[in-house]
């Protein structure tokens, strides 16, 4: 874990935490209350359950708070912060826990997306207490409801987004990013596109992405 100083550029190291071999971290928010979370993931498989859900806090201590993960993705706090959404890319389910204190408890499976719906990979909460989720096999974004029901599915001009998040000065534009490397041909020449950052205008605000506690 680094702080890096926007102003001068400089990085500054604050924590090491080991991997299983062939693993890398992969996504990171910050809490409602100040604190890192942060996922790993199989690299080198995509199949092996390593991958572990990690919390760094102000005072130094890094703990592991959830595991038997295969990509660790999709963190997004309710907007009472009380409640951490959570999705295994790789395990194609997106699920809900109780928060506290940096605690997790009560996990409620939410949905399990295949690769037609679109596997879940990042992803940003609304003021409403949605999940919008990055559809990375299908090319959409879907907004997900704290029931399960798919409340909307916005087709993107990208084969494979991975990750919203809100901004704006009305907090209404999801900015979205995409992958391209690893793309087929044909994936390419249909949505040329892929790779882009993309903004899209929606009718609800989203929830703030809290700073890290200093």
């Amino acid at each position: 874990f680094h702080r890096l100083d926007l102003d001068s550029g400089r990085l500054q190291l604050l924590q090491r935490q080991a991997l299983p071999e062939g693993c890398r971290f992969n996504d990171g928010k910050v809490s409602p209350d100040g604190r890192f979370f942060v996922g790993s993931m199989d690299e080198a498989q995509l199949s092996r359950r390593l991958g572990v859900l990690y919390r760094f806090d102000p005072d130094g201590r890094c703990e592991a708070v959830l595991d038997d993960l295969i990509v660790s993705n999709g963190l997004a706090w309710s907007p009472d912060g009380r409640q951490l959404w959570h999705s295994d890319s790789k395990g194609q389910l997106i699920r809900c826990f109780d928060y506290h204190n940096g605690q997790l408890s009560n996990p409620r499976e939410i949905a399990r997306p295949d690769e037609a719906a679109g596997r879940p990979d990042g992803a940003a909460m609304d003021v409403d207490g949605f999940y919008w989720s990055a559809g990375i096999s299908a090319g959409v974004l879907n907004r997900w409801a704290p029931d399960g029901r798919l409340d909307r599915r916005v087709e993107l001009p990208c084969a494979a987004p991975t990750m919203p998040c809100f901004g704006g000065p009305d907090m209404k534009t999801l900015f979205i990013t995409s992958l391209r490397h690893g793309l087929s041909a044909a994936q390419l020449a249909h949505r040329p596109l892929s790779g882009g950052l993309f903004a899209l205008r929606v009718d609800v605000a989203g929830v703030p992405v809290a700073r890290f506690k200093q």
